[in-house]
């Protein structure tokens, strides 16, 4: 019942809020919004450490946008997370209220006459590079990602250049004082728009954690990217290399990935495409050497399939995608993908969106993971309100089975978003 209830909600707000949808903009200087957003998820037979269940996610956000001076601005986002029913009673009230952006930016081309093409942004920011698959913001969560850092923003013209300093975790603030933990995360992410429609992207990052989960550990990724489009085609590669210490450990390993699109010109609306991901994997747990690809702090959850069952860590997958905008005049968007998921090295682990393993590997276990297939529709009503629906089936492969419990799971969910 209770299912039914959080979809017909869902369907109502969506109804009657579309009229609501709209940034107040008190002034050329300062302005107010937000975001409301409802999740409505179910999970049949077993999800591989998530079990059967429904929830519903509620994340609320405001923030306020200020501008007194053309060189300075201030931002500011609150965020709300929640899941229906975690309070115990109705007049209880849990801290789920923090902040999840605050900064403030210093463009220093407006600060001289000289007009250097900089910006500095202070404070708690999220970060949102290429396309997510190594460091992005992480948005489908319901908390999502945010980094207390300071970064340099270089643009001008066709380079456009982002270098940060992160703090993580702390030693002085607790529980991290009792245990030592700390980490730091640093890097630079450019882009060059080499011609009208492609661009190309370096990268470089160093994340040092000497957390207990870890044993201590210091990564360097570096990494490049080539993406762009003519009329009827769409393209995108990457590939990243990572080196370093992981618990006393020598550190090496990479990540490739390619993708190509075709934009159908007899049937508008129509994009299919194919794609392929390599993530290696270790060859051995007792010969001192990592080969585990760690792709730190991405948005896994639009790129390996929605079921979450895979990262960019030991894994090798091949996929078909397909969108279709049936018409042109009504904002309706489909999309139907399949999957077909191996391991890198059967002698590793197998690893989910998270990057935690959820299935340990045994001798002579098979590579085959498993198959997805993922269907959604999403449907924008003006700018500022969608709802979308979505449905994937997972079928468990032999790897599955030669480790232990091995079943099919589906997974069901619809999302409304409104911002205002």
């Amino acid at each position: 019942m209770l299912k039914r209830a959080s979809l017909f909600l869902c369907v109502c707000l969506f109804l009657v809020s579309s009229q609501l949808c709209a940034e107040v903009i008190l002034s050329e200087k300062f302005s107010v919004g937000g975001q409301i957003r409802t999740r409505f998820e179910q999970t049949y037979e077993q999800k591989y450490g998530v079990s059967n269940d429904s929830l519903t996610l509620l994340r609320t956000r405001f923030h306020a946008d200020f501008k007194p001076k053309n060189f300075l601005r201030g931002f500011i986002q609150f965020q709300d997370s929640r899941v229906w029913g975690e309070e115990d009673t109705t007049a209880n009230a849990l801290d789920n209220l923090d902040l999840h952006q605050g900064y403030v930016d210093l463009v220093f081309q407006n600060m001289t006459e000289i007009q250097w093409p900089f910006t500095l942004r202070l404070g708690r920011q999220a970060f949102s590079f290429g396309d997510e698959r190594i460091l992005g913001a992480f948005e489908w969560d319901n908390v999502a990602r945010a980094f207390d850092a300071i970064r340099l923003i270089y643009d001008r013209g066709s380079l456009n250049l982002h270098a940060w300093s992160s703090k993580i975790e702390d030693t002085v603030i607790p529980p991290n004082a009792s245990t030592g933990d700390e980490e730091d995360f640093h890097g630079f992410y450019a882009t060059w728009k080499a011609a009208s429609e492609q661009m190309l992207d370096v990268y470089g990052f160093f994340d040092r954690d000497n957390s207990t989960a870890t044993q201590g550990g210091d990564v360097w990724t570096g990494g490049a990217r080539w993406h762009g489009k003519t009329s009827i085609w769409d393209w995108d590669i990457e590939s990243a290399f990572q080196f370093g210490k992981l618990a006393g450990n020598t550190l090496r390993a990479f990540a490739i990935h390619g993708a190509a699109h075709h934009t159908f010109s007899f049937l508008k609306g129509l994009r299919l495409g194919a794609e392929y991901n390599l993530a290696s994997g270790d060859k051995s747990s007792t010969d001192n050497r990592v080969q585990t690809f760690d792709n730190l702090f991405p948005t896994n959850h639009l790129k390996y399939g929605y079921m979450d069952l895979v990262s960019l860590r030991n894994a090798q997958n091949f996929a078909l995608r397909s969108n279709f905008k049936p018409r042109n005049n009504v904002p309706l968007f489909l999309s139907l993908d399949y999957w077909y998921f191996l391991l890198h090295r059967n002698t590793d682990n197998a690893y989910r969106a998270s990057g935690a393993s959820f299935r340990s590997t045994v001798a002579g276990a098979s590579k085959k993971l498993g198959q997805e297939i993922d269907f959604t529709a999403e449907y924008k009503y003006e700018k500022d309100l969608s709802i979308l629906l979505g449905a994937s089936h997972f079928f468990a492969g032999q790897f599955l089975e030669d480790t232990g419990e091995s079943k099919d799971a589906n997974f069901f969910y619809t999302q409304l978003v409104m911002n205002f």
